[in-house]
């Protein structure tokens, strides 16, 4: 499997997760892919089994960006999406298919996605936000809105998404045999075609882009991939010895104990055994940023007895980063 998988150029999660286990000598879950790559450590991408429509958005600088006056001319209104790197996204007329591999952009629903799923694997609460600029992807320089389209929408009246779901219902309600039709079921019949037919008709009248909507997610249908160069690269960046002499492998932790306790002591300090582990291994894989939210998920994913309150403290007494948080962080 090993000598495979040293040979493919896109992996799986799964296969993701095997590759970096059999590199660092240590398990790697499909959890831990994921926590990489919402920690900016990893790229993760979509192969587009069945191709996905999109829209393409050009990136501006601050000084190109379009602005209108806002209400009453009391402030000005940016037309573009603001970037994490200052620039904007322009959103573009031309919708297009995409085939193939292409990247997650990490800036709209794509992280509520990956968020899901890593939550859905830990066994953590599921995440509750919403984006309503939709998900995103790029290749090279160029980003993608990922679209569905207002015709697959069952809830949109003359849809043809709408037109079976009431043509099944129709089928199912009406009184009839196979001699006789009743007026009512006829009626019902020909409005649901009427509806179906009047939208059609405007939507011919609209341009392409006004017939689509953001996609809240990745469909459904996409695979999510790896590259596996840039999974070589991180592998060896964390096989790099630190200062230290030791590797800077751990990115996930056998719960074993410290070296320092032995469980079958009398004197056996659970917690704290449990507060160095976790500030062990989230250190090394989360040297950055806010560390109490990654204290606590793998706290939990690693020692799943523990009540809440437990996991709080032990989280707050291994939480090196005592700065202040962000509104609810350290609830």
């Amino acid at each position: 499997m090993a000598k495979i998988l040293g040979i493919k150029k896109w992996l799986t999660l799964d296969e993701a997760a095997a590759h970096m286990t059999a590199a660092l000598g240590e398990p790697v879950s499909k959890a831990d892919i994921l926590f990489l790559t919402l920690d900016a450590k990893l790229q993760v991408s979509v192969d587009f089994i069945n191709g996905a429509k999109a829209r393409e958005f050009a990136v501006v600088s601050p000084e190109d960006v379009r602005r209108v006056p806002g209400l009453f001319g009391e402030y000005e209104v940016t037309l573009g999406m603001l970037m994490p790197d200052g620039n904007y996204l322009v959103e573009g007329e031309t919708v297009v298919t995409l085939n193939g591999v292409f990247e997650l952009a990490m800036i709209g629903a794509e992280i509520i996605d990956l968020e899901s799923m890593y939550h859905e694997l830990i066994e953590g609460p599921a995440p509750t936000g919403v984006s309503l600029n939709g998900a995103f992807v790029k290749r090279g320089d160029s980003f993608f809105q990922l679209l569905e389209s207002f015709d697959e929408n069952s809830f949109i009246v003359g849809s043809r998404a709408y037109t079976e779901r009431a043509r099944a219902e129709w089928e199912k309600n009406r009184k009839w045999s196979p001699e006789v039709e009743s007026i009512a079921d006829r009626k019902a019949l020909t409005e649901i075609l009427d509806q179906r037919k009047t939208y059609a008709e405007k939507q011919k009248l609209k341009p392409a882009y006004q017939k689509y909507y953001p996609s809240p997610q990745v469909p459904e249908d996409a695979l999510y991939v790896v590259n596996a160069e840039k999974l070589r690269q991180l592998e060896a960046s964390l096989n790099e010895p630190n200062e230290t002499g030791s590797s800077k492998a751990a990115i996930s932790v056998v719960s074993d104990g410290w070296d320092g306790f032995h469980q079958d002591d009398s004197f056996y300090p659970e917690e704290l055994d449990i507060a160095l582990q976790a500030w062990r291994a989230v250190s090394i894989a989360c040297p950055s940023g806010r560390p109490l939210k990654h204290l606590k998920e793998y706290i939990k994913k690693m020692h799943p007895h523990l009540l809440d309150s437990q996991i709080k403290r032990i989280a707050t007494v291994c939480n090196w980063d005592r700065s202040p948080g962000r509104p609810g962080e350290d609830e």
